[in-house]
Protein backbone atom coordinates (compact mmCIF):
# COMPACT_ATOMS: atom_id res chain seq x y z
CA UNK A 1 0.00 0.00 0.00
CA UNK A 2 1.81 3.06 -1.29
CA UNK A 3 0.79 6.54 -0.20
CA UNK A 4 1.79 9.95 -1.51
CA UNK A 5 1.73 13.46 -0.12
CA UNK A 6 2.82 16.74 -1.65
CA UNK A 7 6.45 16.06 -0.65
CA UNK A 8 6.69 12.39 0.28
CA UNK A 9 6.24 8.81 -0.82
CA UNK A 10 5.26 6.22 1.78
CA UNK A 11 5.86 2.51 1.24
CA UNK A 12 5.34 -0.41 3.56
CA UNK A 13 8.42 -1.38 5.53
CA UNK A 14 10.75 -3.83 3.76
CA UNK A 15 13.90 -5.67 4.93
CA UNK A 16 15.91 -3.37 2.68
CA UNK A 17 14.80 -0.41 4.85
CA UNK A 18 16.24 -1.85 8.08
CA UNK A 19 19.70 -0.18 7.94
CA UNK A 20 18.22 3.32 7.53
CA UNK A 21 15.51 2.71 10.12
CA UNK A 22 18.18 1.55 12.58
CA UNK A 23 20.03 4.82 11.95
CA UNK A 24 16.80 6.69 12.71
CA UNK A 25 16.36 4.68 15.92
CA UNK A 26 19.84 5.76 17.03
CA UNK A 27 19.32 9.40 16.13
CA UNK A 28 19.51 11.59 19.26
CA UNK A 29 16.17 12.96 20.51
CA UNK A 30 13.91 10.96 18.18
CA UNK A 31 12.94 8.55 20.98
CA UNK A 32 12.73 11.11 23.77
CA UNK A 33 8.97 10.61 23.99
CA UNK A 34 8.71 6.96 22.89
CA UNK A 35 9.86 5.33 26.08
CA UNK A 36 9.07 1.72 25.21
CA UNK A 37 11.52 1.88 22.29
CA UNK A 38 14.37 3.61 24.08
CA UNK A 39 17.78 2.06 24.76
CA UNK A 40 17.38 -1.13 22.76
CA UNK A 41 20.21 -3.03 21.12
CA UNK A 42 20.33 -3.33 17.34
CA UNK A 43 19.25 -6.96 17.74
CA UNK A 44 16.19 -5.89 19.72
CA UNK A 45 15.33 -3.23 17.11
CA UNK A 46 15.70 -5.76 14.28
CA UNK A 47 13.39 -8.12 16.16
CA UNK A 48 10.82 -5.30 16.43
CA UNK A 49 11.20 -4.52 12.72
CA UNK A 50 10.74 -8.20 11.81
CA UNK A 51 7.53 -8.27 13.83
CA UNK A 52 6.37 -5.18 11.94
CA UNK A 53 7.12 -6.94 8.64
CA UNK A 54 4.93 -9.85 9.76
CA UNK A 55 2.12 -7.45 10.68
CA UNK A 56 2.38 -5.76 7.27
CA UNK A 57 2.20 -9.12 5.50
CA UNK A 58 -0.78 -10.21 7.59
CA UNK A 59 -2.37 -6.78 7.13
CA UNK A 60 -3.14 -6.62 10.85
CA UNK A 61 -1.08 -3.44 11.31
CA UNK A 62 0.63 -1.15 8.82
CA UNK A 63 4.15 0.27 9.09
CA UNK A 64 5.29 2.77 6.47
CA UNK A 65 8.63 4.30 5.55
CA UNK A 66 8.36 7.92 4.40
CA UNK A 67 10.87 9.27 1.90
CA UNK A 68 11.22 12.59 0.12
CA UNK A 69 9.86 12.60 -3.40
CA UNK A 70 12.91 14.30 -4.86
CA UNK A 71 15.97 12.74 -3.20
CA UNK A 72 14.33 9.59 -1.70
CA UNK A 73 15.90 10.37 1.69
CA UNK A 74 14.32 8.79 4.75
CA UNK A 75 11.99 11.24 6.51
CA UNK A 76 10.66 8.85 9.11
CA UNK A 77 8.33 6.00 9.96
CA UNK A 78 4.57 5.96 10.47
CA UNK A 79 2.18 3.31 11.60
CA UNK A 80 -1.39 2.27 12.12
CA UNK A 81 -1.10 -0.38 14.78
CA UNK A 82 -3.07 -2.07 17.48
CA UNK A 83 -2.53 -0.66 20.96
CA UNK A 84 -1.12 -3.58 23.01
CA UNK A 85 -3.73 -5.44 25.10
CA UNK A 86 -6.62 -3.62 23.35
CA UNK A 87 -8.58 -3.72 20.12
CA UNK A 88 -7.87 -0.04 19.47
CA UNK A 89 -5.89 1.29 16.50
CA UNK A 90 -3.37 4.06 16.96
CA UNK A 91 -1.62 6.37 14.55
CA UNK A 92 2.08 6.76 15.31
CA UNK A 93 4.94 8.65 13.72
CA UNK A 94 8.63 9.31 14.22
CA UNK A 95 10.59 11.71 12.04
CA UNK A 96 14.29 12.21 11.58
CA UNK A 97 15.34 15.37 13.36
CA UNK A 98 16.49 16.94 10.07
CA UNK A 99 12.79 17.02 9.01
CA UNK A 100 11.36 18.55 12.18
CA UNK A 101 9.57 21.91 12.03
CA UNK A 102 8.77 21.67 8.32
CA UNK A 103 5.12 20.58 8.48
CA UNK A 104 5.99 17.06 7.37
CA UNK A 105 4.67 15.40 10.53
CA UNK A 106 1.23 16.83 9.85
CA UNK A 107 1.41 16.11 6.12
CA UNK A 108 2.43 12.47 6.62
CA UNK A 109 0.09 11.76 9.54
CA UNK A 110 -2.81 13.26 7.57
CA UNK A 111 -2.40 10.84 4.65
CA UNK A 112 -2.15 7.86 7.04
CA UNK A 113 -5.24 9.04 8.97
CA UNK A 114 -7.17 9.51 5.74
CA UNK A 115 -6.11 6.09 4.45
CA UNK A 116 -7.19 4.48 7.73
CA UNK A 117 -10.67 5.88 7.17
CA UNK A 118 -11.13 5.70 3.40
CA UNK A 119 -9.30 2.48 2.51
CA UNK A 120 -9.15 0.50 5.74
CA UNK A 121 -12.55 1.39 7.17
CA UNK A 122 -11.52 2.52 10.63
CA UNK A 123 -14.24 4.35 12.54
CA UNK A 124 -12.04 5.47 15.42
CA UNK A 125 -8.29 6.11 15.43
CA UNK A 126 -6.28 6.95 18.53
CA UNK A 127 -3.19 9.05 19.04
CA UNK A 128 -1.20 8.36 22.20
CA UNK A 129 1.53 10.84 23.03
CA UNK A 130 3.65 11.99 25.92
CA UNK A 131 2.18 15.12 27.52
CA UNK A 132 5.53 16.89 27.06
CA UNK A 133 5.72 16.13 23.33
CA UNK A 134 4.52 19.54 22.16
CA UNK A 135 4.99 18.82 18.45
CA UNK A 136 3.02 15.55 18.39
CA UNK A 137 0.23 17.00 20.52
CA UNK A 138 0.00 19.93 18.11
CA UNK A 139 -0.09 17.65 15.05
CA UNK A 140 -2.91 15.52 16.45
CA UNK A 141 -4.98 18.56 17.36
CA UNK A 142 -4.43 20.03 13.88
CA UNK A 143 -5.67 16.71 12.44
CA UNK A 144 -8.91 17.09 14.46
CA UNK A 145 -8.08 14.45 17.04
CA UNK A 146 -10.00 15.15 20.24
CA UNK A 147 -8.84 14.60 23.83
CA UNK A 148 -10.16 11.29 25.15
CA UNK A 149 -11.36 10.53 28.64
CA UNK A 150 -10.66 6.81 28.13
CA UNK A 151 -7.93 5.31 30.27
CA UNK A 152 -7.06 1.99 28.67
CA UNK A 153 -3.32 2.27 29.35
CA UNK A 154 -1.45 2.14 32.63
CA UNK A 155 1.20 4.58 31.47
CA UNK A 156 1.35 7.94 33.14
CA UNK A 157 2.18 11.28 31.59
CA UNK A 158 0.42 10.50 28.31
CA UNK A 159 -2.38 12.14 26.41
CA UNK A 160 -4.88 9.97 24.57
CA UNK A 161 -6.65 11.49 21.58
CA UNK A 162 -9.20 10.01 19.23
CA UNK A 163 -10.39 10.77 15.74
CA UNK A 164 -13.86 9.80 14.59
CA UNK A 165 -14.43 10.47 10.88
CA UNK A 166 -18.20 10.85 11.24
CA UNK A 167 -17.70 13.76 13.66
CA UNK A 168 -15.40 15.50 11.20
CA UNK A 169 -17.50 15.42 8.06
CA UNK A 170 -18.65 18.71 6.64
CA UNK A 171 -22.42 19.11 6.27
CA UNK A 172 -23.63 18.41 2.77
CA UNK A 173 -24.85 21.35 0.72
CA UNK A 174 -28.08 20.72 -1.16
Amino acid sequence: MELYTERAHLTLLQVEDFPEVLELFHEPETFDFIRHLQNKSDEQYVSILNKRLEQNRARTDFHWIARTLDSRELIGVLNLSTVPTTDKTQLGFQLSKRYWNQGLGHELARVVRDTAVSSLGHTVIYGIVDRNNVASNKILKKLNFQPSTESFLKETNIEIYYYTPSKNRLPSIT
